[in-house]
């Protein structure tokens, strides 16, 4: 009848001795004692991580010891940015839909126009559903924090960007370069065979052609001429530390700031913070 344990007193003296009406009076004050006294907050649970089914459950201390020796700590830093970034926007409901049936209709194209048949499929589509909603919002993350900063981001690295092709001959006597100069000039002798011949540099093995290879990583004697250079224009030889080079410019592929280029420098914006918050975290 009575939900608690039973006192000490009357555990001491034989309840069945007692008059019936006085044990339940007895019993009627003890309860009404414990309602009235606060209870007794339960003890803090030590913090346990469950790993799959057949294996042990760890505590939180040893499972950080365990990921700091196996040097894990780098990845779990990194998923915590990533969720950060993702429950920091938030799509609208029609957006949700939207991606949620092109996500089942990318389904039904493999499976012959088919909705999922059981569970297992089910959870498989549900699964991928959650996926393309995960790069959904850390996309719009990217384009609303790092959106206004691709053109900067676009100068800054336009010399890198900027891909040529050119030709090169390196000597170390000015009238040796002048005179391979005429003879290219005028036609008397191509750039390749005189390359192969004369060049002190690495270009030697390649027939004087270089690239293509970014613009800012040129030596930026040559990087001012290709840059303000046309596709076959042949400069005259000029010095460059102690040696005598003659160039011409092959091909010239310059960046334009597209779409795909913008998205590229939107996502190198969103690594570096990423690296940034990552250390922060650790």
């Amino acid at each position: 009848l009575f939900a608690f344990p039973l006192p000490q007193d009357l555990a001491q003296r034989a309840p069945w001795v007692l008059q019936p009406i006085q044990a339940l009076q007895l019993l009627h004050q003890y309860a009404a004692a414990r309602s009235a006294a606060p209870p007794a907050p339960p003890p803090a649970p030590e913090p346990w991580v469950e790993l799959p089914p057949g294996q042990p459950r760890l505590p939180l201390e040893h499972l950080q010891q365990l990921l700091e020796r196996q040097g894990l700590n780098l990845a779990l830093a990194q998923a915590l940015v990533l969720d950060e970034a993702e429950q920091a926007v938030q799509l609208s409901a029609e957006q949700v839909a939207q991606l949620r049936e092109q996500q089942a209709q990318r389904w039904r194209d493999e499976h012959d126009g088919q909705d999922p048949g059981d569970a297992r499929e089910q959870e498989e589509l549900e699964q991928r559903q959650r996926f393309l909603l995960r790069q959904a919002r850390l996309n719009r993350f990217r384009a609303l924090c790092f959106g206004d900063a691709v053109e900067l981001r676009y100068l800054e690295r336009k010399g890198e960007l900027d891909r040529v092709v050119y030709s090169l001959l390196q000597v170390q006597e000015q009238g040796l370069a002048e005179e391979l100069y005429q003879q290219i000039r005028e036609g008397e002798s191509d750039f390749a065979d005189l390359a192969a011949v004369h060049s002190l540099g690495r270009e030697a093995q390649s027939r004087g052609q270089i690239g293509p290879e970014p613009l800012g990583d040129q030596h930026p004697e040559l990087a001012s001429r290709l840059r303000s250079g046309n596709p076959g224009q042949l400069w005259p030889p000029f010095e460059v530390q102690t040696i005598w080079v003659v160039l011409r410019l092959e091909t010239a592929a310059l960046s334009v700031l597209d779409e795909p280029l913008r998205q590229r420098l939107q996502q190198e914006l969103m690594e570096a913070w990423m690296q940034e918050r990552t250390r922060q975290i650790l």
